[in-house]
């Protein structure tokens, strides 16, 4: 009985030391889901049909976004998604109809009765869709309701508003195909209108002539009916017809900075001439435009820098007209400023880069504004924006045991010059859950490290991170791979054999033995497990060196969480035809270690050999 208790202890012992570092996991089947405000959800969905009912679709469709935003536990997904599809549906459909319904009442304005018929169907097309998804809508909010418990009256009192909108559409639609009917009853006059203008180009800002007629069909002049002037779809100028049809006189270019533009003019019936005359539009007269742009010319001295340097620029605008801007706008690194300009046109500036800037390619925009017959002008310089590297050096054991401490020296350097002051800053050592901050002294630094009694034997790492105070300086960070092995792990089971096969052998001994024999079989026994431990550190250092050749080869780095397997099956095929001996070097030393199989460590070192040589190789 005594031996069973003593086994178990062994047992339990070996089991609670493997895995004190373990985190603890809930079942999540056993979480109660968390779900969303109902009343958050009420008012959300309230704001859109409000905003659909005030015609404001945009602020709608950005509310419906929202929603998809909210967190839904799993098992309610499907409802709540779908319940949102058929809204986003609808809203869409009523958009539609809403746009086809205005172009109606547009084009009924101008006399184009068949294009109003036409943008009338499709709006009563939209709206027939939109009606047959409401119905799906409120067949699903019953299901809706009661999966994530909002009220159903609420929620239906809020789709009537949907339903309300649906019916004011079919009764506008009504409307305006009665309006239709009846004036494709009568018969309307069509009308011509003609526009000349008395040059084809001019400068901006300034006025030229136009002058056309207005006649109907039968070529008889229309008088006191409006006649608009556009250019590039602005209205310009209103003009009233004489008796013969005619119209004339100027009209003002306006400040459009573009090379051509379209003149034309248009005549909507109004009043009593609405039902009776058709709209028309005369033809369009391509229009050239003349503006001077100016020309910013900009020297930089330098186009790459450091946080914190100063960037000296000049520069000259020109223009043909002789007339400059009033100033230079700058924007650099997220500032803008606005710079004088002399009466010949330099300028000069000096711009700091500042020291949280980010690294990389940065834009220096120089614009200037619009202003009279001085068209927007623009020039963009692009700086690179660096910081100078810093390197970490380290000298640090590959593997250690536990309980047993471990020194780390390091030091920093740069490419440029070093002083002792450049590299000031925090440096951050972080070690099995440990957060340290470490002393740099010329440079140099140095950590003693614990390693826990009972930590878990395995892989971990030793990350060293630097943080600059001056921003010249770029951040650096180190991790280094470190082998744990915790020998009473490995002790307690032997211990456990050990002692088994002695009570095993007393039990079936006739003689008792003599004293000094067990006592040289428990210091053989000793002595293999030392022997053991040195063959596993060992061989876990060729490995590690080993996967430093691979990482040097094909510039694959080795994930900290990886096993010996993962790393391998991940380089495997990378590496071709010298996979096959990193992969007898990966599988001695994963028997060795996790195996118990006494490795070969002749065969390992050639194997190592031959894997350097590819470096020198390479």
């Amino acid at each position: 009985m005594n031996k069973i208790i003593v086994l178990a202890l062994t047992a339990l012992l070996a089991t609670a030391l493997t895995y004190t570092n373990l985190p603890r996991h809930l079942n999540p089947q056993q979480a109660e889901p968390e779900m969303p405000s109902k009343l958050e959800l009420l008012m959300i969905y309230g704001s859109i049909i409000d905003a659909v009912i005030s015609q404001d679709f945009t602020h709608a469709f950005e509310k419906i976004h929202e929603l998809y935003g909210v967190y839904i536990p799993e098992n309610v997904k499907y409802v709540y998604d779908r319940f949102n599809e058929l809204l986003s549906k609808e809203v869409s459909k009523l958009d539609q109809t809403s746009i086809f319904l205005n172009e109606t009442k547009l084009k009924l304005s101008q006399g184009l009765l068949e294009n109003a018929t036409r943008t009338l169907k499709n709006a009563e097309t939209s709206l027939a869709e939109a009606d047959i998804i409401h119905r799906e809508l409120e067949d699903s909010s019953k299901e809706f309701s009661r999966v994530l418990g909002i009220s159903l009256p609420q929620l239906s009192r809020k789709l009537e508003g949907l339903r309300d909108l649906i019916q004011e559409y079919r009764d506008e639609i009504y409307s305006l195909s009665l309006q239709i009917k009846q004036l494709k009853e009568k018969e309307i006059i069509g009308t011509k209108l003609t526009l000349w203008a008395s040059s084809s180009e001019a400068w901006i800002g300034s006025r030229i002539m136009i002058y056309g007629t207005l006649r109907d069909e039968d070529d008889n002049p229309m008088m006191g009916r409006t006649v608009t002037v556009y250019i590039d779809g602005r209205r310009i100028e209103e003009f009233i017809t004489h008796e013969d049809g005619s119209f004339h006189g100027s009209i003002k270019i306006p400040y459009l900075y573009e090379p051509n533009v379209k003149l034309f003019a248009e005549y909507i019936p109004r009043g009593d001439d609405l039902g009776k005359f058709k709209a028309s539009r005369s033809k369009i007269i391509m229009l050239s435009l003349i503006y001077d742009t100016p020309t910013i010319n900009v020297y930089v001295d330098k186009m790459n820098a450091t946080p914190l340097e100063t960037l000296k620029v000049m520069g000259q605008i020109l223009t043909s007209s002789g007339i400059l801007p009033d100033s230079l706008h700058v924007d650099a690194f997220g500032e803008t400023r606005v710079v004088r300009i002399s009466g010949d046109g330099f300028f000069n500036l000096t711009i700091n880069v500042p020291g949280r800037v980010s690294t990389g390619v940065h834009e220096i925009i120089f614009y200037t504004e619009a202003h009279d017959i001085l068209a927007p002008a623009r020039n963009v310089i692009r700086v690179n924006v660096y910081r100078i590297p810093v390197h970490l050096s380290i000298k640090a054991p590959a593997i250690a045991l536990t309980g047993t401490q471990m020194l780390i020296e390091g030091k920093l350097s740069t490419a440029g010059n070093f002083t002792s002051n450049a590299l000031d800053g925090e440096l951050v050592l972080e070690f099995l859950g440990d957060r340290r901050l470490l002393k740099v002294e010329n440079g140099t630094f140095s950590a003693n490290l614990s390693i826990p009694l009972m930590a878990s034997s395995g892989f971990t790492d030793i990350v060293i991170r630097f943080d600059p105070v001056n921003p010249v300086y770029s951040h650096s960070i180190t991790r280094l791979k470190l082998l744990i092995i915790n020998p009473i792990i490995i002790l307690i089971p032997l211990f456990g054999v050990i002692y088994l096969s002695k009570t095993a052998v007393k039990a079936i001994s006739l003689k008792r033995r003599p004293r000094p024999e067990i006592t040289a079989k428990k210091a053989e026994a000793v002595k293999e497990i030392e022997r053991r431990i040195e063959g596993l550190a060992e061989i876990a250092k060729i490995y590690l060196e080993a996967v430093k050749v691979v990482e040097k080869m094909i510039g694959v780095a080795r994930k900290p969480s990886e096993t010996i397997r993962e790393f391998l099956n991940r380089v495997i095929d990378i590496l071709g035809e010298k996979a096959a001996i990193f992969e007898e070097i990966s599988y001695i030393a994963e028997t060795a270690i996790y195996g118990g199989v006494k490795p070969d460590m002749k065969l390992v070192r050639n194997l190592l050999d031959e894997m350097r040589r590819w470096i020198h190789e390479a």
